[in-house]
């Protein structure tokens, strides 16, 4: 039901959400004849020059972006003396919520550290750094499709746009900030990378890994203190994956990932990993008797002489195989054979014979896969073409 209130052509519906800044609507855009949401700063705020240019820095820094996971902004005015932009209405729920729910697996924390560290792996390539990622910023969608929206303390790379924040000024949330944010130094996007590494935390542990009851605490152990390894506080989680997480949340920002897009491809090698990280020896008896050792010392001999009599007997002809190049436009695609990541392109590989099934990725296109069987010696060619997600993208909303 309308609630009777109209900015510039937008007609509000319903109020969706309050923060500090102002209030979020759920609106309709007759021009256009779509539901929007409109995002409205109130208008105590709009007194303020620093709150009303950081409203304003949002739709710009929006604006300059077009990714399938981040939020997009159509429009902003000014009207009922007072500032507003349309977005994207967005139907789904914070991670932050779902966080709670505690239904999500290790495997659903690397889908949503693939999509949000592509997203600011491409905002950063456009001069803007967030700073602000948590899980309240970042929405799913039914589709577990993620969307990260509030830019509104995000730094932007724009000459023709000023900047009144002095060094030493803490913006952010406390639980989320890197080091160098906590100490009020100079950011780049490294520093949402250390952000997004702690909600992988928070994901597959439950907790935190930097806490305390004051702010000032909390600053001291994200500067000081080193958390314990994910895999150490829940055993299901690969030991791969663990180290990653705990690569993000590095302290020295020379030993985390450099971009979002090599950590997008590391999180992509954890989820396409078949074999497990935990060793055959959690399958032998707790407790090794004298009577164990000679068994298994039995076994092992008759083994032994068993595979050196099959050896000697027939020595199975090498298995034909076939050299496989394989190339992209654009170059540097990662490749996955079967599911299993085997480098970038260009590159020769030597297959045996049989059929796989070929995966080309790479961050703001679209994957390209194809079936081959092979049947002959090589070289076989393998060329694929991957179109760009933002024309895509860009024709859809048109």
């Amino acid at each position: 039901m309308s609630l009777n209130i109209r900015y510039d052509r937008y007609q509000v519906i319903d109020e969706l959400g309050r923060g500090s800044m102002g209030v979020v609507y759920k609106a309709f855009d007759p021009r256009l004849n779509r539901p929007v949401a409109l995002k409205v700063m109130r208008p105590d705020r709009c007194l303020s020059n620093e709150f009303a240019r950081r409203f304003i820095d949002e739709a710009v820094a929006i604006g300059k972006l077009s990714h399938q996971n981040i939020v997009s902004v159509f429009d902003r005015g000014e009207d009922h003396d007072t500032l507003f932009m349309a977005m994207e209405l967005l139907e789904g729920q914070s991670l932050k919520g779902v966080i709670k729910s505690g239904r999500l697996t290790h495997q659903d924390a690397i889908k949503i550290g693939v999509q949000v560290a592509e997203a600011l792996g491409y905002a950063h390539k456009q001069g803007i750094v967030h700073r602000d990622i948590k899980p309240s910023n970042i929405i799913m969608l039914e589709n577990k499709q993620v969307k990260i929206t509030d830019f509104g303390i995000a730094r932007i790379e724009d000459p023709e746009i000023t900047r009144n924040t002095q060094m030493g000024q803490i913006m952010g949330t406390p639980s989320y900030m890197s080091p160098e944010q906590a100490v009020g130094k100079p950011l780049d996007g490294r520093s949402d990378l250390f952000s997004l590494g702690v909600i992988l935390y928070e994901v597959v542990t439950g907790k935190k890994p930097f806490t305390a009851q004051t702010c000032g605490a909390t600053y001291a152990a994200i500067i000081n203190h080193t958390p314990k390894a994910p895999h150490l506080l829940n055993k299901n989680i690969p030991r791969q994956f663990s180290q990653l997480i705990m690569k993000s949340i590095a302290k020295d920002i020379n030993e985390r990932f450099q971009s979002g897009q090599d950590l997008a491809l590391s999180l992509k090698k954890c989820l396409y990993r078949r074999r497990s990280d935990r060793g055959v020896l959690k399958h032998l008896p707790v407790r090794l008797t004298p009577k164990h050792l000679l068994m298994a010392a039995m076994v092992f001999l008759v083994l032994i002489v068993g595979i050196v009599a099959i050896v000697q007997l027939s020595q199975p002809p090498p298995k034909p195989s076939a050299k496989v190049n394989v190339e992209s436009d654009p170059s540097n695609a990662s490749i996955f054979i079967n599911g299993d990541w085997k480098g970038s392109t260009p590159i020769e590989l030597d297959l045996a014979f049989g059929k796989y099934e070929i995966r080309l990725t790479k961050p703001d296109y679209y994957h390209w896969e194809a079936q081959v069987n092979l049947f002959q010696k090589g070289p076989v060619p393998i060329f694929g073409s991957l179109l760009p997600k933002d024309d895509e993208s860009s024709k859809t909303k048109e």
